[in-house]
């Protein structure tokens, strides 16, 4: 049998390049290494948003730079052990940003030797297989583990699955490895999208949340903090992993979206039942709004419960404890407050 690549182990003592830290998943990564020993380095568009968020850390260093330039990736991942892949961009221009992006991670990781954490999403895995616009919705599918097959139906989750695999095949000669976090749909305090605005921003304003899709199927929402704690627990393992690794996250499951939506409300002090942005809506305002085409695509994550299983994460963090639901929706609500004034 031919000898399994060798794929260099993480070197704490050697600094973190962070992409897209001004983001969702890569600001809250980044909050939870500047508040650690760990040496960060962000690369960012703008240092003053950056510094805005973070401050002037001592042990953040700032390198202004676009992703899309591949020198420059490579000059800010030198010496770097892990390289987290966050950068995102709006979903009309993912190709070929993302594409662009993605090879140049690549490149930096296999000349570091490094690991790239990446946060994988649910878009490549496809509808759940009882799916239905229309009708009586079916009991949920068992949650999915990290070994269900990519099997997706619409353009961005061929176009992520292609992301997913480039980084795979990237693995296999040992010169770099790939954790692939994969989870559901994100809240928190560095979460800003159309989606946690409409519900969180919304409560945080005394007004109802605005939702998507059907309220009584179950539905799966991840507190950003979380994840990122889980992140540097899987970075720490990370020798005991295959070359390219799939975990996911499942976070907080409510029994239907609709319960969710009230604990938010509740928490906000908000006033009206939690209402449904119509998905006839949706393709109305498509007609003008291509950021609307592309949430109809994904109206099947909204009108059907697809959820993911992450018994491997609590199998190997054994010590993992979510933030309690009502704690993580009043300091998003709050965060959003704290915007307003």
């Amino acid at each position: 049998m031919p000898r399994q690549p060798s794929v260099p182990p993480i070197d704490p003592s050697k600094p973190i390049l962070i992409l897209g830290a001004t983001g969702a998943f890569g600001g809250a990564l980044a909050f939870e290494f500047l508040n650690t020993d760990r040496r960060v380095r962000l690369l960012v568009r703008e240092n003053k948003r950056a510094i805005a968020r973070f401050g002037p850390y001592s042990r953040a260093d700032y390198v202004r730079g676009d992703v899309t330039n591949a020198a420059l990736v490579s000059e800010a991942a030198a010496g770097c052990s892990v390289i987290v892949h966050a950068v995102n961009c709006p979903y009309t221009q993912w190709d070929p940003f993302m594409r662009t992006a993605t090879e140049n991670v690549i490149a930096a990781a296999r000349e570091n030797g490094a690991t790239i954490l990446f946060p994988g999403n649910v878009y490549p895995l496809g509808p759940p297989p009882t799916w239905k616009a229309k009708g009586k919705i079916p009991p949920p599918n068992p949650p999915l583990r990290e070994d269900a097959p990519a099997k997706p139906v619409t353009k961005k989750g061929r176009f992520r699955a292609e992301l997913e695999e480039a980084m795979k095949t990237a693995t296999a000669d040992g010169r770099c490895r790939v954790i692939n976090l994969r989870a559901g749909d994100y809240f928190g305090p560095t979460a800003r999208n159309a989606l946690t605005d409409a519900i969180f921003g919304s409560a945080a304003r005394g007004k109802a949340p605005r939702h998507f899709g059907r309220a009584d199927v179950p539905h799966q929402w991840v507190y950003l903090p979380d994840l990122a704690y889980a992140a540097t627990k899987l970075l720490e393992l990370s020798t005991r992993f295959a070359p390219y690794q799939v975990v996911n996250f499942a976070g907080h499951t409510a029994e239907t979206q609709r319960e969710f939506l009230d604990l938010v409300r509740e928490h906000g002090g908000a006033s009206g039942k939690p209402r449904c942005t119509s998905w006839s809506m949706v393709r109305l305002a498509s007609l003008v709004n291509p950021m609307a085409k592309e949430m109809l695509e994904l109206r099947y994550l909204f009108d059907e419960a697809l959820l993911l299983d992450d018994s491997f994460l609590r199998r190997i963090v054994p010590g993992f404890h979510a933030t309690p639901i009502g704690e993580a929706i009043t300091a998003t609500i709050q965060s959003y407050r704290s915007e307003q004034r």
